[in-house]
């Protein structure tokens, strides 16, 4: 404000109140616009974060159907829920079931004699504890077989813990698979020892080293020391659970029996005592209508706040507060995009899009969406994997030997084709071709051991039955049984196939996994294994698998056994690559080079070469021949004068060369122009044109993502992958751009938070303003004033003067 305050005094016109007045006047108008706009962009502000809030809520609404999992639910009920429950989810397919439980499984459970107090001292020394199974012969103690796969223990019972109450805390503070409690049972106070896990093969075996303080061999329990009265005693047997489902047997170490029907898993209570109990398994149809509704009904209040924001009313000339603002009507009109669209490559050509499930518009309600839930319940039960690939997603493959795995949210839907170029095999060896494999085989004590190496796990001593075996195929399953029974490799999830090739009358062990971590080899053998088997020792370095490769859609991907998975982001450049023929030439070396093979020529980057002749010579490998077919080519005049060069390797996965150009891109190729017969026939380099190089995009191919299992040996096309993006994953993707942090609807609200900063702004600038104009009247105001006081004094002045000059006659006094 300005610092004087007391114009008017001089003149009494030019008053503080005068100039507070032109002050106002002047700030009405730009306070008015400034704070209509600021009023403007703060409601429009809100109306964004309410409409944002109900698409989170729409987005959540339709995420529930995006998902497979979410969307075809499951429901599971059983006939006896104090025998057997059971839970379910959406991978089952809806069907009754019969369980009959013979014994459900139970924890080893020891008890020890009677003790006078829980303080009683029960004596010194050290409890060793194994599990395993053990048997028992008429009531008594029998055997007991260790379980490897299981850690052994060892507890110091001494001075501090040698009481009952002790040695319980000592147990349990070891944590050994065991819990200990001390039972008072009216006559005496017990130890009571039970197996953290049940099934047979959680048995307790304790073995008791006895200490200053005799008398802790009362808490041995073991083939020397199970006899009631002295030491533990077995109350309750480790077992496993027996049951039949649908008739099959079937045996299981818990009470949670999984993997029996698919997405099932059956909850054991009680013994059925020869009942059956029946499971049923069906759709749970309510659930998933429930779920539809509650989208419809977020999708109508997401219209119905969208309606209202951007309405005009025509009547009465007011326009809502988002009245053509972009934004909004962008997202009314992708969100009806989205609920209208037909999905292609939905297998039923009946459903395509949501009105065929019964979801439509209705035109008298704004055009606001409703269900028949007859019509969905109806299209659900027909066609319930259609349904599925409609609303959420779907993938499948056209050759029954490969299966999708997964994909990204990058991957694009649409129908790609896979061209495998070398399957995914496993490690493997065979055994020297033995006669007597095809007739009568003796295990006796000189060849029924062995050890074996299996993925980098090397197994224990193996012992094979002794007995005889009518042939090599039932030998072949006696090597299997015992090398999959072995506990180190079980420890590891490593295990064989072992087979008997007749034909070849040898031995075939391979392992059960894919890829180049596959691997096998024979470590140790008996005296007689290898003239009896063919089985001699062999390094598992030299019997390795090899990893699927391909591409999907053109896109080279990476392979991990027999899963194949084609990269996301930007896709990097390639290079011009030709393959041979496949040959058998290398099965026998050396290979002779010589006038009859060693001439061909290359067409590289476009540029024909000169003949390219090999040396003639004796090559004892495929890469030494390799490295000359490359040293000839690179030293060719015309390519060398063009700075143009290859790299040359031999796949050994199919037996032929293969010849990449240094470059890449578009313009990068090799093919094969011109090759003597010799040349075709032994090294497999026929006439053709191999696959050009690409550009480097930025662009990831709409297959990126994808991840199949590719099963079997066939190499080459493969058929197609499918993926199927329905109308709420669809419809989820976009939502999570417009209500995520930087999504649309946040970009808009900055933008109009921005413009209500810089009316701040534009207000405070004008207030300084309006204040230098105050202070500016102010000073001339008073400047005026005292002018006009001067004037005022003079007046009087002259008045005084002229009064007293003779014959002055002052008029109208």
């Amino acid at each position: 404000m300005a610092s004087i305050q007391s114009l008017g005094v001089g003149s009494g016109l030019l008053t503080s109140d005068l100039v507070e007045d032109i002050i106002a006047a002047e700030r009405e108008a730009t306070d008015l616009r400034l704070g209509a706009k600021r009023a403007e962009f703060e409601a429009k502000i809100s109306a964004f974060g309410s409409l944002q809030s109900q698409l989170a809520t729409l987005d959540s609404a339709s995420s529930q159907l995006a998902s497979s999992g979410s969307l075809l639910l499951n429901s599971v009920t059983s006939t006896d829920e104090s025998v057997v429950t059971a839970t379910v989810n959406s991978t089952a397919t809806p069907g009754i079931h019969t369980v009959d439980i013979t014994s459900t499984a139970r924890a080893h459970t020891l008890t020890s004699i009677r003790f006078d107090s829980a303080d009683s001292v029960v004596g010194d020394g050290t409890l060793d504890f194994r599990f395993g199974t053990t048997t028992f012969s008429g009531g008594a103690y029998d055997t007991f077989s260790e379980n490897e796969a299981l850690a052994t223990a060892s507890i110091t019972i001494d001075s501090s813990n040698n009481t009952l109450d002790g040695v319980r805390d000592a147990i349990n503070a070891a944590n050994v698979g065991v819990t200990a409690s001390v039972v008072d049972d009216g006559q005496g106070f017990l130890l009571v020892l039970k197996s953290d896990q049940t099934g047979a093969d959680y048995s307790m075996e304790i073995t008791v080293t006895e200490g200053g303080t005799a008398g802790l061999s009362a808490l041995a329990f073991n083939a020397g020391a199970a006899v009631e009265g002295t030491n533990f005693t077995q109350s309750v047997a480790a077992s496993d659970a027996v049951l039949t489902v649908d008739g099959i047997p079937i045996t299981r170490e818990t009470n949670t029996v999984s993997g029996v029907i698919e997405g099932l898993t059956f909850n054991l209570l009680a013994d059925s005592d020869g009942s059956e109990v029946t499971v049923s398994v069906q759709q749970d149809t309510e659930a998933i209508t429930s779920n539809l509704q509650s989208f419809i009904d977020a999708y109508n209040s997401v219209k119905s706040l969208a309606d209202e924001l951007s309405a005009y009313d025509t009547e009465n000339n007011i326009a809502g507060l988002l009245t053509g603002d972009s934004t909004i009507r962008s997202v009314l009109s992708q969100m009806r995009r989205f609920i209208g669209e037909s999905i292609p490559d939905v297998s039923s050509s009946s459903i395509r899009a949501l009105i065929d499930i019964g979801i439509s518009t209705n035109q008298d309600l704004g055009f606001q969406l409703q269900l028949d839930s007859t019509k969905f319940q109806s299209a659900l039960a027909a066609n319930p994997d259609d349904v599925l690939a409609l609303l959420a997603s779907q993938s499948r493959a056209s050759d029954s030997q490969i299966s999708v795995n997964g994909y990204t949210s990058e991957t694009q839907a649409g129908s790609y084709t896979v061209d495998i170029t070398q399957a995914a095999t496993q490690g493997s060896l065979s055994g020297a071709v033995t006669a007597g494999l095809a007739s009568t085989i003796t295990i006796d004590d000189d060849n029924d051991t062995l050890s074996i190496e299996v993925d980098g796990v090397t197994s224990s001593s193996i012992t094979l039955a002794q007995g005889s075996y009518t042939d090599g195929t039932e030998l072949a399953q006696e090597l299997e049984s015992q090398i999959n029974a072995d506990a180190t490799l079980l420890a590891a999830g490593a295990s064989v196939e072992v087979n008997y090739d007749s034909t070849n009358q040898q031995l075939v062990l391979s392992s059960t996994t894919f890829g180049s971590e596959s691997n096998i080899g024979i470590v140790s053998v008996d005296v007689d294994t290898e003239t009896d088997f063919g089985l001699s020792v062999v390094a598992a370095s030299g019997n390795v698998g090899t990893d699927v490769a391909g591409t999907i859609n053109g896109i080279e991907g990476t392979g991990v056994g027999q899963f194949l998975s084609i990269p996301s982001g930007e896709q990097a450049a390639t290079s011009g690559q030709y393959s041979g023929s496949g040959v058998t030439t290398f099965d026998s070396l050396p290979v002779t080079i010589d006038a009859d093979n060693d001439t061909f020529r290359v067409s590289v980057d476009g540029l024909l070469s000169e003949d390219i002749v090999l040396t003639n010579s004796s090559y004892n490998t495929a890469d030494e021949l390799a490295t000359e077919i490359q040293t000839q080519i690179n030293a060719d005049a015309t390519l060398l004068a063009a700075e143009i060069t290859v790299g040359v390797v031999f796949d050994d996965a199919n037996n032929r060369f293969e010849i990449t150009s240094a470059s890449t891109g578009t313009s990068s190729s090799v093919d094969v122009t011109f090759a003597e017969a010799g040349v075709v026939s032994d090294l497999g380099l026929v006439v053709a044109q191999g696959v050009d190089g690409v550009n480097a995009t930025n662009i990831a191919n709409p297959a990126a993502g994808f991840q199949i299992q590719v099963q079997g040996s066939t190499i080459g096309e493969r058929g197609t992958v499918t993926l199927v993006r329905g109308v709420m994953d669809r419809l989820t993707s976009y939502l999570s751009q417009v209500t995520q942090f930087d999504g649309t609807i946040s970009n808009r609200v900055s933008g109009l938070e921005t413009s209500v900063a810089d009316l701040e702004e534009e207000a405070s600038e004008f207030a300084t303003r309006m204040d230098l104009l105050e202070e500016r009247l102010r000073l001339q105001f008073a400047a005026a004033d005292a002018l006009i006081s001067t004037l005022n004094n003079t007046s009087s002045f002259l008045d005084q003067q002229l009064a007293t000059l003779p014959g002055y006659t002052r008029s109208n006094e």
